[in-house]
């Protein structure tokens, strides 16, 4: 029970008292629990074990007649039967021609009944889930809050666009009776469970109350004070016997009218922290209403006094269902993919899970693998112990975004960010202790954080301001936009900083590349085909080498982040749409998490790839390798945790054979390849023999020639300013001048774009930058490849050729690079 409810049992046994529930018994015995899932190969550890999972979100609860069984629709096109006293699964089936919008138990509980939104009743059997009698249906179809029905009675109201009431024989399809209720569709509308009363509500924002036998308004409805922008808000609900009808809505209410009179019989108010309930439903006994409110709870009112009885923490989502058992002690309620089951009387969760109550945003190892932490949508920070499998510390945290961890200090200390503020925080004994607390100087909020923990991102008035996060000061602006920025990732090491900006007007979405410490904008050297999707996700493999991109067309693409050349592309996954992906420690394969929750593994180098393994119920959304890439931890959004071993994940390779001369000048030739295939597996062969391919780099590689001495920024300022001269000449001048500055020419070129040009200057810059990304030769391609190589077969032979490569290289830049990697990799000493 959350902070959220405390308010409203204060006086609870006083409340209990007043509505008759008796005497509290005791808990009943906890029952054993379902199977777990199947998980993925080579599973290290599990946090938050939960109970009735699906594959998707649930969106319809209904409990058999004796209670022994409880139907859920979930939205992964299923419905499945759980026993509710032990979570066991009894049946799962996929139902024909999409899922009901109602649902629920004949009165033997043989069959179950579904309403469809086309105006359709479909029955299955029980026990086998068998459809068994498909019915013909009317060719409409109706939004969900405008069709309600009365299984018992075999009756279908729904209302179409032009606010009529069409009251319809589930039986045979036929129209009983039609009438004009409001000018549009109605915005609600319910069915009493006899059949003859029903209550809508137009845009008019007046609820009215019908008999459904003439077709009239059976009594005015007492008047509300609900503002007319509130009706799209409002969901109606009529009690077991007809005798009440209440309306809920966000004005901080719940009516309830005496369907005799018209008169509301009961206002029930809400916390002044809640703006409302998104729906209501009355026990079978119509002794209690629940209610699930806008402040992610659910809370039970006792009808005859009126008073909240309980109040249990619940998720945010409008949609998700409440069903009361039929002896009434027992609240079923949608929590994303889970359902949660509460004892009225006892206040105990059936089946409680165990770790975060909402979605995993942010997953760290820390102490070098030994530790997990977790942050949730449930404002919590959790950390694990991978050695016992416990919970060893926790504390609560607030207003962080997506990914918001970043290792701190010291072995155990980590940072969270929020979006103003970042808190340095060292897990000690069962706690979280915070260090130290910081404000970041920037007046936009933060996007993103480097996984080492000392870049921030944010993101104030069309720019992106790097913040240094571990004294929150503000370094420099990279780039004054056009437009706003989609996505936003940094490499591993925190070297590159990349963005998918959504440009103004009329202009052409865009990837953008920076070196995160000079600020300098890398070329982006896409094909034409990719330039023009949006992307959905990205992600940097841990050297900062390789970018891979996902995008709407559900294709994933690898690029070279220093190149821009293509690696590899590949479909996603069919069965369900990717949620985050994650490069494996040497970037030869991609970890891809489905919103289903499902985890696969693709090999970049050979193609194959492994899964779908099932470890989630839904949407898998974070995921993160300790730092000897040897574990992968996955976080789903529901709530649970898993790690495994990488080595079982991903895909088994074939065994490499003794290279041959033919096959290291092959492999030669293809690392200047633009065929990013044959790159790949030049790549991967080149690993397996690494003297011999130190020994053919040695052999074979030559230093570029020094670059031209690179023009002044001064210069460059005035050709951008001769692009708007009067005279045709001057400007095809000036163009010609920036295009043969080459790469060193981009980033003026993109700040000029910045500061609104004219039209003529605009067409030409964009010119400019499209001709700065076109491919590069092969003889461009393979120095940074050969580095790649070198530093992924990581001896003390490679770091000895990188030294001397470094003293033969000419290039200041790729000089730079080479001592860079040199510097990492291990000495003979």
């Amino acid at each position: 029970m959350t902070t959220r409810c405390l308010p409203a049992i204060t006086c609870l046994s006083a409340i209990l008292a007043a509505d008759a529930l008796g005497q509290v018994p005791p808990p009943p015995p906890k029952a054993a629990p379902a199977a777990a899932a199947p998980e993925p190969p080579g599973v290290v550890a599990r946090f938050g074990a939960s109970y009735f999972r699906h594959d998707g979100i649930v969106l319809q609860i209904t409990f058999s007649g004796d209670g022994k069984r409880m139907a859920v629709v979930s939205q992964n096109n299923r419905i499945t039967i759980w026993d509710p006293a032990s979570a066991k699964e009894i049946r799962s089936f996929t139902p024909q021609n999409g899922l009901p919008s109602r649902l629920t138990f004949s009165k033997d509980d043989k069959e179950l009944f579904g309403l469809q939104l086309n105006a359709s009743i479909r029955t299955w059997n029980a026990e086998t889930g068998a459809e068994i009698t498909p019915l013909h249906a009317q060719g409409r179809s109706y939004s969900p809050k405008s069709i309600d029905w009365s299984p018992a009675e075999k009756l279908i109201l729904a209302s179409d666009q032009s606010g009529t009431l069409r009251l319809i024989n589930a039986a045979d399809q036929s129209e009983i009776r039609t009438w004009k209720a409001h000018a549009f569709q109605a915005m609600a509308l319910a069915l009493a469970p006899d059949g003859k009363l029903a209550a809508s509500m137009g845009a008019e924002g007046r609820p009215i109350l019908w008999d459904v036998k003439e077709g009239k308004e059976s009594k005015p409805l007492e008047p509300t004070p609900l503002s007319r922008n509130l009706t799209s808000t409002v969901a109606f609900a009529f009690s077991t016997d007809g005798k009440y009808l209440a309306q809920s809505s966000y004005d901080r209410r719940v009516y309830l009218w005496d369907t005799a009179t018209g008169k509301i019989a009961r206002t029930l108010e809400v916390p002044l922290n809640v703006n409302g309930a998104f729906s209501v439903v009355f026990s079978p006994d119509g002794k209690l209403l629940a209610g699930r409110m806008t402040d992610r709870t659910i809370r039970v009112w006792g009808l005859a006094s009126g008073l909240e009885l309980r109040c249990f923490e619940a998720s945010g989502n409008a949609y998700e269902p409440l069903a009361f058992s039929p002896d009434s002690q027992w609240l079923a309620a949608g929590h994303g993919a889970l359902v949660r089951i509460w004892n009225i009387r006892t206040a105990r969760e059936r089946f409680p899970s165990e770790g975060h109550n909402g979605a995993i945003t942010g997953l760290l190892f820390l102490d070098h693998g030994k530790i997990l932490a977790s942050i949730g949508s449930d404002g919590t920070l959790r950390a694990w112990n991978l050695n016992n499998k416990k919970e060893i510390a926790r504390t609560g945290v607030q207003s962080v975004f997506l990914n918001p961890i970043a290792p701190g200090q010291q072995p155990r200390t980590l940072t969270v960010f929020g979006y103003s503020a970042s808190m340095e925080l060292r897990v000690a004994e069962r706690r979280l202790v915070t260090e130290e607390t910081r404000q970041f100087a920037s007046s936009g909020a933060a996007r993103a954080v480097s996984p080492d923990g000392r870049w921030l991102i944010c993101a104030p008035n069309q720019a992106l301001a790097l913040i240094d996060a571990r004294t929150g000061t503000f370094v420099r602006n990279l780039a004054t936009l056009r437009g706003y920025v989609q996505l936003v990732q940094f490499s591993a090491d925190g070297r590159f900083l990349a963005a998918w900006v959504q440009q103004a007007g009329n202009e052409p979405q865009a990837l953008r590349i920076w070196e995160t410490a000079t600020g300098r904008e890398l070329p982006q050297r896409l094909p034409e085909s990719i330039r023009t999707v949006s992307l959905r996700n990205l992600a940097f493999s841990r050297d900062g080498r390789l970018l891979a991109l996902f995008d709407y067309n559900n294709a994933i693409h690898v690029i070279e982040a220093a190149t821009g050349a293509m690696r590899v592309t590949f479909a996603a996954p069919a069965e369900s749409p990717l949620a985050t992906l994650a490069f494996n420690h040497d970037g030869t394969v991609l970890f891809l998490g489905l919103s289903n929750g499902r985890l696969m593994a693709r090999d970049l180098v050979f193609g194959s790839q492994t899964g779908p393994f099932r470890g989630h119920a839904n949407l898998l959304q974070s995921m993160t390798l300790s730092d000897d890439g040897k574990q992968l931890a996955t976080g789903g959004a529901d709530g649970a945790i898993l790690v495994c071993s990488t080595a079982a994940v991903q895909p088994v390779r074939p065994a490499s054979t003794a290279a041959k001369p033919d096959d290291l000048e092959r492999w030669w030739n293809d690392l200047g390849s633009m065929d990013g295939t044959r790159v790949a597996l030049a790549m991967w062969s080149l690993r397996q023999a690494p003297e011999k391919a130190i020994a053919l780099i040695r052999e074979r590689f030559q230093p570029e020639a020094p670059p031209p001495k690179p023009p002044s920024a001064e210069q460059m300022d005035r050709w951008i300013a001769d692009l708007d001269d009067e005279r045709f000449a001057v400007r095809e001048k000036a163009h010609r001048a920036l295009a043969n500055a080459g790469k060193e020419a981009l980033n003026p070129i993109q700040h000029a774009l910045g500061k609104n040009p004219s039209d003529e200057v605009r067409r030409r810059l964009t010119a400019l930058v499209r001709g700065l990304s076109g491919p590069l030769p092969s003889e461009k391609l393979r120095p940074y490849r050969v580095l790649e190589l070198l530093e992924r077969i990581g001896s003390p032979q490679a770091r000895q050729l990188l030294q001397e490569m470094g003293k033969k290289a000419a290039d200041p830049e790729f000089r730079a690079e080479v001592n860079r990697i040199a510097e990492k990799l291990p000495s003979f000493n």
